[in-house]
């Protein structure tokens, strides 16, 4: 189920926090191989119900890091404005 946990996308967004640089990193190709494996989990599973739980278990993820960013940001200017969307 952690199959897309593990993901660079997910690894970086882990690390951050006040001295984390998002530029130092190529954000393209991350990603870029996010998405390739999200189409490899989607088009490889015999059955449609792991990869659903695993897409649930990743959005989770995603959602918890979108709070975390909204925590820290509040009252100012998220200064990873490409992470945030309100």
């Amino acid at each position: 189920m952690k199959k897309l946990a593990n993901t660079q996308l997910l690894c970086l967004l882990k690390k951050m926090d006040e001295t984390f640089n998002l530029s130092e990193y190529d954000l393209g190709s991350v990603y870029e191989d996010f998405v390739h494996r999200v189409i490899i989990l989607c088009t490889s599973e015999i059955e449609s119900i792991p990869a659903y739980f695993t897409i649930h278990y990743t959005r989770l993820e995603l959602e918890e890091f979108r709070m975390l960013l909204n925590d820290e940001g509040a009252g100012k200017k998220c200064s990873n404005s490409k992470l945030y969307n309100p």
